[in-house]
């Protein structure tokens, strides 16, 4: 099977196994994926059950895992796969987003295994200390979708997300992006460790001495930057997420942004 006919995430998780790509591309292709199935009952108990009523696979009447795994697969072709090798997978939902399937992940399990029976270089796990990560990209990936949606719904999903990065400089002021984006002086802002990559890439050593890494939640810089001359945030400027940019001046009410805080 050439690589053109898999899956982005099969496709990622076979550069990893061949040493080209990161653990970083495989956690973005993983999130990002909208194509997974996972047992039926991980949503049933959720609030809207019908969800996923619509693109159900039954493989079975009964579902038999192994005690305290969680099995989901990419793909149609990986789950049938653990079928014919004798695994009682019964229902399934399918056409799961990665930002949905990584968020109900119960704390509970064992070890969460991707595309088991499947190839090696196919397959994946998560073991108790990574859903916290898993439920982190999902965060990341679900709040760069929302770059697209603009207006308030963007300037609240910002407000809300926790997980932001950037840095201060050797004198302790944030690092900025003078003259770009449209704006004077944005601050430098990632949302995750590759887009964070990404950037300290792009500098020199001697650039690079002195920097510390902060980490506010979205709030925090909507409250604080301005009282520093920044006008805005430049977001993943240099990828691999998508990129964006808030302008503080189109904010009408920061305080309407978070009605929790």
């Amino acid at each position: 099977m050439g690589n053109e006919s898999l899956s982005e995430p099969v496709r990622v998780l076979t550069e990893y196994s061949q040493k080209r790509a990161g653990a970083n591309e495989v956690m973005r292709a993983l999130a990002s994926h909208k194509g997974w199935l996972a047992p039926a009952l991980m949503f049933a108990r959720a609030e809207g059950q019908d969800l996923f009523l619509d693109s159900m696979v039954l493989f079975g009447t009964e579902t038999r895992l192994p005690p305290g795994e969680l099995w989901v697969f990419t793909d149609r072709a990986a789950a049938e796969r653990a079928q014919a090798a004798g695994a009682l997978l019964g229902p399934y939902a399918a056409d799961i987003a990665g930002t949905e399937l990584f968020a109900k992940i119960d704390p509970g399990f064992q070890i969460v295994r991707v595309n088991p029976y499947s190839p090696v270089e196919q397959g994946w796990q998560f073991l108790p200390g990574g859903y916290e990560v898993a439920q982190l990209w999902a965060q990341v990936v679900a709040l760069e979708e929302s770059f697209e949606d603009g207006g308030q719904s963007f300037y609240e999903a910002i407000a809300r997300f926790r997980g932001f990065m950037l840095f201060n400089g050797p004198s302790g002021s944030v690092i900025t992006l003078p003259n770009q984006g449209g704006l004077k002086n944005p601050a430098a802002v990632f949302t995750a460790p590759d887009c964070v990559e990404a950037f300290l890439a792009r500098l020199t050593d001697e650039q690079r001495r002195g920097l510390e890494r902060i980490a506010p939640d979205g709030m925090t810089l909507i409250k604080r930057l301005p009282l520093q001359g920044i006008d805005g945030l430049l977001i993943n400027a240099f990828g691999p997420g998508p990129a964006t940019v808030l302008f503080f001046a189109e904010i009408e009410d920061v305080n309407s942004l978070y009605g929790d805080d």
